[in-house]
């Protein structure tokens, strides 16, 4: 039993002894992260803000001659053709001015006609003649003003659009030049803005400009019409496009989104993912990729704006060649090895290759 019993110590001392003998191996672990390169920030910057639609073109319309209110034809909000007759006034007065003066007006053409064939037989002195020919200018001069005013009871749509507003009702008593109806079209209407002097100073560098409505990707282009030279009280300065609206889709009082694209003011400037960027108390870092020995080193850099989709505009530090860490970064230490994951293809759906 003693026998067995130093065998088994002794087998168990030799692989002690052995086992000591191995070095201990340490495995480096290599932490996976994801690169991506810098790209170009686009030579146009954006400019977004909000905008009402307003009337491109309106009236205050009113009768040129006082009157008595006898029809109404329109109402609010009806759609009127250009001449369409709005409203009238009562014309019995006008209207029997207007005969007497065209009974008076046509006796003294038809005299006139007579004495200008008797001058020209030399018939008469050029003085009768001379005084004849005073005479019918007063006369037709007389005549067209009541022919006018005779027109002046009926008021009538100087452009096709829709009635606004009614300011009055039948029956009533109408001064010259009260304001009766509003109206406006909606063939050309108009967009109005308010620019932040920030934006109102680089509006020579506005290129193209455009709306959205609410809950539409459509975009509807526009066309600047002025750009006021003086601000309000708030230093904002008004801005009016005019918008086509030949499908009758816009209104006034809508509410719409406005994008102006206008040149750059820097060149050149590249742009990162917003989570490659790590920051201190004092500067704003990226980690640079070594793709020939897989080591990282960290960069200060410059930042400027984040855009919608999520990139950060870098003004300086960084060059379009590096590569850098997009996802990992935390952790990270100078001349670290990292095993990269490449930022996948725009082709590369759902990440898969």
């Amino acid at each position: 039993m003693k026998r067995y019993t130093a065998i088994i110590l002794s087998i168990l001392a030799a692989i002690i002894l052995v086992s000591c003998g191995k070095e201990e191996k340490t495995v480096d672990i290599i932490r996976p992260v994801k690169v991506c390169s810098p790209q170009q920030v686009d030579s146009l910057e954006t400019i977004e803000t909000s905008g009402l639609i307003v009337e491109g073109k309106e009236a205050n319309l009113s009768f040129r001659i006082p009157g008595y209110i006898a029809d109404l034809l329109v109402e609010e909000g009806q759609y009127v053709k250009k001449d369409q007759v709005l409203v009238k006034l009562d014309n019995k007065d006008y209207l029997h001015k207007f005969n007497a003066v065209k009974a008076e007006y046509e006796k003294i053409i038809a005299d006139v006609d007579r004495v200008i064939e008797l001058y020209n037989k030399n018939s008469i002195s050029e003085s009768d003649y001379d005084k004849a020919v005073a005479g019918k200018k007063q006369i037709t001069a007389k005549y067209e003003a009541e022919k006018n005013n005779l027109s002046y009871t009926e008021l009538k749509a100087p452009f096709s659009g829709y009635v606004n507003r009614i300011n009055f009702e039948e029956g009533e008593i109408l001064d010259a030049g009260m304001p009766a109806i509003s109206m406006f079209s909606d063939d050309k209407l108009q967009v109005e803005i308010n620019l932040a002097s920030e934006y109102f100073l680089q509006r020579n560098n506005f290129v193209d400009f455009y709306m959205e409505l609410e809950d539409n990707p459509t975009r509807y282009p526009l066309t600047v019409k002025s750009v006021s030279m003086k601000g309000n009280n708030n230093q904002l300065y008004k801005m009016i496009f005019d918008l086509h609206n030949k499908d009758k889709r816009f209104s006034p009082g809508m509410t719409v989104e406005v994008t102006i694209l206008s040149k750059s003011r820097e060149r050149n400037l590249l742009k990162v993912p917003f989570r490659a960027i790590e920051r201190d108390q004092e500067n704003n870092y990226v980690w640079i990729f070594n793709r020939a020995n897989k080591q990282v080193k960290r960069q200060a850099v410059t930042v400027g704006k984040v855009d919608a989709k999520g990139w950060i505009v870098i003004k300086s530090g960084l060059s379009i060649n590096d590569e850098i860490i997009e996802a990992g970064i935390s952790n990270l230490e100078d001349n670290m090895k990292v095993k990269a994951i490449e930022r996948p293809s725009v082709s590369n759906y759902g990440e898969m290759l």
